[in-house]
């Protein structure tokens, strides 16, 4: 046999390895949308309700079809690997904003059409959905939603320095402008917010102050900056939930041998939070427009027997619609990164929905003490039923084997009495 050039050698790793697609999960924000907060300021003139492309929060017209046309283009992305639509291939998550719930459905109409027509004359078919407050809690999405951490929030002292941080000028401007007080972050974020959100939709039914355009180049890095402080307050639970979201989806996954997909409607701080608990500037740099996507592949070499580091994660994004789909890394997991790589960073700072529910209720990250008594009490039953375990296997073995010497005592000819 002819041996293979030098040259080949080093690619020997790669030519017997093969990467198998196993299972993605898609994360992406809705569609564009009216603002959540502040329609028209108090300053404003007002404006006719009745013209309103949507109520305030809801998607646009355009929002819905730019979720729909994101579907259009997973389903070319993954349409083979996917195959026509059955429950126990994919799982989809919204948020319980309006907003999230309708994106998802928009989308996963544009992802899997129906083979065969559902409803006559309607090529779409019904795809469940499940909603998840949780995942609207997140920076700025906790007030209004987590009584008991708004409170700690508002009494940390990092949160009161991101007033501190606003340049006094343009603080001064938006109060005169607006007629609002602006006396927190959270007012001073949903004024920013307002606005980007007006000049984005770049409608005449709901039009911007022209006060406004001198400081529309800046309003983006502002909104971010606002959001990196507050993320950065929570990043050790906020991050470490949206870690167990990933982790978990992957983990379940391979369990199941049907499971292709994992889709999540969510937010633009969705993504940024992810990307500042893995540390990714590609991520954080900007808070990510309308339908933009995060696909994260997970890969089996099925070469060599399954392991966690055997099974490889591939991060794509896309910071919008229209922007092209780049492969990215996550600093902390390396390249290549590999399930078991991610499961030991995060050891020890997954945050569980039960843990995240708790802290967003009470604002303390501790355990209920009757949940530490009833633990207890549990973990004790199991360490005697254990024990009992243990000492009657003993026991069995030493009866087993001693019946089994006085068997072979009966079967040898010259051990058996003479006389019967």
């Amino acid at each position: 046999m002819r041996s293979l050039p030098l040259l080949l050698l080093p690619l020997l790793p790669l030519i017997a390895a093969e990467q198998k697609l196993r299972f993605v999960q898609i994360w992406f924000r809705h569609g564009e949308r009216t603002p959540t907060n502040y329609l028209s300021f108090p300053n404003d003139p007002p404006i006719d309700m009745d013209k309103l492309p949507s109520n305030k929060g809801e998607l646009t017209q355009k929002g819905i079809n730019q979720e729909y046309t994101l579907g259009q283009m997973l389903r070319e992305e993954y349409g083979d690997f996917l195959g026509e639509y059955s429950s126990d291939k994919i799982v989809a998550h919204a948020g319980e904003d309006n907003r999230t719930i309708v994106s998802g459905q928009a989308m996963l109409a544009g992802l899997l059409p129906p083979k065969n027509r559902v409803i006559a004359d309607l090529p779409w078919q019904p795809i469940p959905i499940h909603s998840r407050g949780n995942l609207d809690e997140v920076s700025f999405g906790i007030f209004d939603r987590c009584e008991g951490l708004e409170k700690e929030i508002k009494a940390n002292p990092r949160y009161q320095e991101i007033m501190d941080s606003i340049d006094p000028p343009l603080l001064e401007l938006l109060r005169n402008k607006t007629g609002l007080p602006i006396e927190d972050p959270y007012m001073y974020q949903n004024v920013l917010d307002s606005i980007k959100t007006k000049f984005n939709m770049n409608s005449s039914d709901l039009p911007l102050p022209e006060w406004v355009l001198p400081i529309i180049p800046s309003i983006s890095n502002l909104s971010t900056t606002v959001h990196t402080q507050m993320t950065k307050i929570l990043n050790e639970s906020s991050g470490g939930f949206h870690a167990e979201l990933l982790l978990s989806n992957i983990e379940d996954a391979l369990l199941l041998p049907s499971r292709k997909a994992f889709f999540l409607s969510g937010h633009d701080t969705n993504l940024f939070v992810f990307g500042m608990f893995f540390q990714s500037k590609d991520l954080t740099e900007n808070l990510c427009q309308y339908a933009a996507h995060l696909a994260i592949e997970v890969y089996e070499d099925t070469s060599v027997p399954a392991t966690p580091d055997s099974i490889t994660i591939k991060f794509f994004y896309a910071s919008n619609l229209t922007a092209p789909r780049e492969e990215i890394l996550m600093p902390l997991c390396g390249d290549p990164c590999t399930l078991g790589r991610m499961q030991r960073i995060t050891e020890g700072k997954r945050w569980s929905e039960r843990r995240w529910r708790n802290f967003c209720e009470k604002g303390e990250d501790r355990v209920d003490e009757n949940q530490a008594i009833g633990n207890g009490v549990l973990t004790g039953s199991l360490l005697i039923a254990v024990a009992v375990l243990v000492l009657t296997s003993i026991l069995l073995l030493y009866l087993t084997c001693s019946y089994r010497k006085q068997l072979v005592a009966l079967r040898d000819p010259e051990q058996r009495p003479l006389i019967s």
